[in-house]
């Protein structure tokens, strides 16, 4: 059976050609590959056609399928990981047009339309919102096509009880009268904790920061204060939010722990009201720069603020979990701090009465302490552990882990990490 054969045009240099500067090349047999080739040599003034032997020729063809194979692998290689740098900072799902950014370790959604605060116009372009080389946020008001955007992002997981902590880079104590920078966490009107920074559209303000538990009309839930910062324009903004407190603190500088001169603070608050937002309702932390009532701003040298990190316990990642429902009448909470050093407070909610049983596991599941075992009314709980085992004696450092127990059924176990 004759071989597959076929037409192969090569350009030659004018110097070997002596009649053009194309040559033919029959591959294998094909009479009608033949036929064509020699009108096109008539056509053309192409040089003699010449038979190629056909094993040859595939061999060449496959050291070239190779060649382009390799190509093709280290071209698609580096195309994947330059595509996983872009996804790492943002992304589009381009079924909803819905865009996510990848900022402080967790997934944010970029708000975009009309509506509140404000109300403004919120765009999810990378004009207003964009995390850059050094992993940290920046969020813009823009004119975009004529219209102010303003800028806002929320996690995509629930937030938990524990603290929040915000790093910011910027002027907040010099932005334009209607420039508002909120860091939050919120469900609804009713359940958010705000920091909020702004002259409210009162260019001469002097009290431009401010604390807030919603609903903010409700007396004792919202403190104002002066705001200075140094000439880094640094500062650490956190709340501390337990089923029983939220203690509030802004900063000068950057800072993690323990302040090394009372002179950083910029203000301190703590909050033991009856607005304090349940963790059951499941509120998301939120970042906005905004326009208050939706005012042009005058001032247009100041509408950027950078965000280099926030710190929170965001679920499900770390050592706090989802609040672990046994029925729907009982919800284990977690517990803070975690990790401790001396004391941990673990907090649950019943719904309906029952009897309770709370109890501390090592981690060879061996019980070290029975916290409580009693008939409890319906209500919230908080319980402490000292970091001693039944025997009062102390435990060492190491992973723990508790479990409730609600008429005779059972939770997932949680974790909690004590250091001595």
């Amino acid at each position: 059976m004759p071989e597959f054969g076929g037409l192969f045009l090569r350009r030659v240099p004018r110097s070997v050609a002596t009649s053009g500067n194309r040559e033919i090349f029959i591959i294998g047999n094909n009479r009608a590959a033949l036929y064509i080739a020699l009108k096109l040599r008539v056509f053309f003034k192409i040089k003699p056609v010449k038979m190629v032997n056909t094993n040859r020729m595939k061999k060449v063809q496959i050291y070239i399928l190779l060649v382009l194979f390799v190509v093709l692998f280290v071209f698609t290689s580096v195309n994947a990981q330059s595509s996983q740098v872009s996804l790492h900072k943002s992304q589009r799902n381009f079924t909803t047009g819905i865009r996510k950014i990848n900022f402080a370790g967790v997934m944010w959604t970029v708000k975009s339309g009309f509506g509140g605060p404000g109300p403004n116009n919120w765009s999810d372009s990378e004009e207003t919102v964009w995390v850059d080389s050094l992993e940290q946020l920046h969020m813009k008001i823009s004119q975009i096509n004529g219209l102010w955007q303003c800028a806002e992002i929320y996690t995509d997981n629930a937030t938990d009880y524990g603290e929040h902590r915000f790093f910011v880079q910027g002027e907040i104590n010099n932005m334009d009268k209607s420039v508002v920078l909120g860091l939050f966490v919120y469900v609804d009107d009713n359940n958010e904790i705000d920091i909020e920074f702004s002259k409210w559209g009162q260019a001469n303000r002097q009290n431009v920061g401010g604390f807030t538990i919603q609903p903010y009309t409700t007396p004792g839930n919202t403190v104002s204060f002066p705001v200075s910062l140094d000439s880094t324009f640094q500062s650490t903004h956190f709340f501390n939010w337990q089923p029983d407190s939220i203690v509030f603190s802004s900063i000068r500088g950057y800072h993690e722990g323990e302040l090394q001169s009372e002179d950083d603070y910029i203000y301190h608050w703590n909050y033991y009201g009856n607005d304090i937002p349940n963790a059951i309702r499941r509120l998301k932390t939120r970042i906005n720069l905004w326009l208050f009532r939706g005012a042009v701003p005058v001032d247009t040298s100041n509408l950027e603020i950078v965000i280099a990190d926030v710190r929170q316990p965001q679920r499900p990642t770390g050592v706090f979990h989802e609040s672990v429902k046994i029925t729907d009448e009982a919800l284990i909470q977690g517990n803070y701090p975690n990790p401790f050093r001396q004391s941990t407070k673990i907090s649950y909610q019943l719904g309906k009465p029952g009897n309770i049983k709370l109890v501390v596991y090592d981690v060879l599941g061996r019980q070290v302490r029975t916290l409580v075992d009693n008939f409890q009314p319906a209500g919230q709980y908080i319980l402490q552990w000292d970091g001693t085992a039944i025997n009062g004696h102390s435990v060492t450092s190491g992973i723990y882990y508790y479990q409730l127990f609600w008429r005779e059924k059972y939770g997932e176990k949680r974790a909690m990490l004590l250091i001595r």
